[in-house]
């Protein structure tokens, strides 16, 4: 319960900070506005729009690190160099730790793929490297190490979620202040941190926790207080070689005219979504539920192109609506829309390439390039990262 307690008064104060943000800039907005001379204060619009942008853009952050906590991906795993990934990664941190701070890469060449999300790796050693960064006070070192291991059945079992097989296991030292046996029983809790007030979030390992866990992979931790922490991270290797898809470079995303039909539950984002599509050249149907989108597509006197749809909603939810609609037009293409995490995921409809997933929240631009994609190129997987 304590731990509890944590999360609900972390999660409260991160979100009132940037509700504060939000709603401050929102009312010099609409006070500027009604102002018959609102013109005169372009740039002060122009500053708190941005600052709203910024503050949606960290809340979204903050939710992707809590759904990671919960072990409940928005992203979908693929094979994952991890030669390449960890030398881009530990490049990138080199310059961060400081000239006090000696950082020794060791990387086997023959290390395998990692099935799982690039980006959540990466955020995962980033996180690792830079906490043994803070831990050290004065000079020291910092050691990244990476190999093949074999996880026996008997060490499968001491961790909740692992299998035995092949595994990567990607090894984070540092001889820095190291941790006592009271600290280390909290580390992975949300909002538990020993860092100086504004030093951090306490959310970071927390996350990284919960990476590794949704990837079937566990963590070891070793410490000692004045001598130093060993973490080791293991994953289990993709079963297949890693594949570069070539990203598909447009200038514009414009449509022409297609039909797409919007079944969303939510009028505001509904509202978004189709003032989106209609400006960039869509024709819009839009529907509130499952039922009033099969009858719109049944009564409409032109094909839909694309269906766009939410997945939980109330009745009729998106994967039933995308069966039903798609078994009488088998030209239509889908963009499912979610918000939610993989339990709303219907195994039978996502795997296809055929269809793309959008995650709450997502830009402008990423609708309209996912949907321009699906549209052009329907057998590319344009899911959202």
């Amino acid at each position: 319960m304590e731990a509890v307690g944590r999360l609900a008064g972390g999660v409260a104060h991160e979100f009132n900070n940037r509700l504060m943000t939000i709603l401050g800039n929102a009312e010099i907005l609409f006070s500027k506005l009604d102002s018959p001379t609102w013109q005169d204060h372009r740039e002060l619009l122009k500053s708190c729009a941005q600052s709203v942008a910024r503050a949606c853009e960290r809340s979204t952050t903050l939710t992707k690190q809590l759904l990671a906590f919960s072990r409940k991906p928005l992203t979908h795993p693929e094979p994952v160099d991890t030669h390449q990934l960890l030398l881009e990664t530990t490049t990138m941190l080199q310059p961060l730790l400081g000239e006090n701070i000696k950082f020794d890469i060791g990387i086997a060449s023959d290390v395998a793929p990692i099935f799982g999300n690039a980006g959540q790796i990466e955020q995962v050693i980033t996180n690792l490297v830079l906490n043994a960064r803070d831990s050290i006070s004065d000079v020291g070192c910092v050691k990244v190490k990476c190999h093949n291991v074999d996880v026996s059945e008997s060490l499968a079992s001491l961790h909740p979620g692992a299998h035995a097989g092949r595994h990567v296991q990607i090894t984070i030292q540092d001889d820095g202040a190291g941790m006592s046996e009271e600290v280390l029983t909290h580390i992975f809790e949300p909002f538990f941190t020993t860092k100086q007030v504004g030093k951090g979030t306490g959310l970071g390992l927390a996350m990284v926790h919960g990476i590794v866990s949704q990837m079937s992979g566990f963590i070891t931790v070793d410490s000692q207080e004045r001598v130093g922490t060993t973490i080791q991270v293991t994953l289990p290797v993709a079963d297949y070689a890693c594949q570069t898809v070539d990203t598909l470079d447009t200038q514009t995303h414009s449509g022409n005219g297609e039909v797409i039909l919007v079944c969303e539950d939510e009028p505001s984002v509904r509202e978004l979504i189709s003032h989106n599509l209609i400006s960039a050249g869509y024709v819009v149907l839009e529907a509130e539920n499952g039922d009033q989108a099969l009858a719109l597509a049944r009564a409409s006197d032109k094909s839909i192109d694309l269906l766009v749809t939410d997945i939980v909603m109330p009745g009729m939810n998106g994967f039933e609506l995308f069966k039903k609609m798609s078994s009488e037009m088998a030209n239509m293409q889908t963009v499912f829309v979610s918000g939610y995490a993989t339990e709303a995921i219907d195994p039978d409809v996502l795997p296809s390439k055929q269809h793309a997933l959008l995650h709450k929240p997502f830009k402008n631009e990423e609708l309209l390039k996912v949907v321009w994609q699906v549209l052009h190129h329907p057998s590319i997987n344009a899911s959202s990262k």
